[in-house]
């Protein structure tokens, strides 16, 4: 329990860059489909930040504001719980709660961009990873509060 306490924040930093990772696989999130094949897939990065590309005759894709703001939660909540600076009890807490706010923004990115976007494997998983690692910093912050 003592190696978890000092470390865990390690571990959640760990689920926080295996996010970040996620969101450079394609495809991020998927645009239609022909006879159960996908007609175009996007990279997370393109889906948060846009693409300029015209392909296949698909719409290009605008900066998606709720990507912006998942993708700086989730640098702030795996960095908080680092910081020596915030006091001890606090940083994972707030941590945890930035890390599950980005976890679910990562879910909504596909409904901002339109109706015929699905989100894919590597924007789940994003998500998912994320969500992880609130779980650990949640645990840490009700470990560091029942002292």
């Amino acid at each position: 329990m003592k190696l978890f306490k000092k470390y865990g924040g390690f571990v959640a930093l760990l689920f926080a860059v295996l996010a970040l990772v996620m969101l450079f696989i394609e495809p991020a999130i998927l645009i239609g489909e022909v006879f159960g094949n996908r007609v175009e897939g996007f990279t997370g990065f393109e889906a948060i930040f846009g693409t300029k590309e015209n392909q296949f005759g698909v719409q290009a894709l605008k900066a998606s504001g709720v990507g912006i703001v998942a993708l700086i939660l989730l640098v702030v909540g795996a960095a908080v719980p680092l910081v020596p600076m915030v006091p001890e009890k606090l940083r994972f807490l707030v941590g945890a709660g930035v890390l599950l706010v980005a976890g679910i923004l990562f879910f909504v990115i596909p409904g901002g961009h339109g109706d015929g976007f699905k989100p894919a494997t590597s924007l789940i998983l994003a998500g998912v990873f994320s969500l992880v690692a609130f779980l650990v910093d949640g645990a840490l912050a009700v470990l560091h509060l029942q002292k």
